[in-house]
């Protein structure tokens, strides 16, 4: 795979978007309600590994890619108008 990174990415409906910097390493912004969550993850094993190759590889198609504006923007927003879990 040949990817270029970061890779940013919004999960269709948009109550998560995502930041791929590399085959290993991924963020998650999740929005639960009036809160939202954040999730970094650093691949060890390989059901971790598998996970960020199958965003990447959008199988079913439930992820949209964005532009890193985009994905700073939504960020911004997230974290100014909800509360943190």
């Amino acid at each position: 795979m040949d990817e270029k990174f970061p890779v940013y990415l919004e999960i269709v409906g948009g109550k998560s978007i995502y930041c791929i910097s590399s085959p290993s390493e991924m963020e998650e912004i999740q929005v639960i309600g009036e809160r939202y969550t954040v999730h970094r993850m650093e691949a060890r094993i390989l059901p971790e590994r598998l996970l960020i190759q199958d965003i990447l590889a959008n199988e079913g198609g439930r992820w949209n890619r964005i532009s890193k504006e985009d994905y700073e923007a939504k960020k911004s927003f997230i974290t100014q108008k909800k509360t943190l879990l």
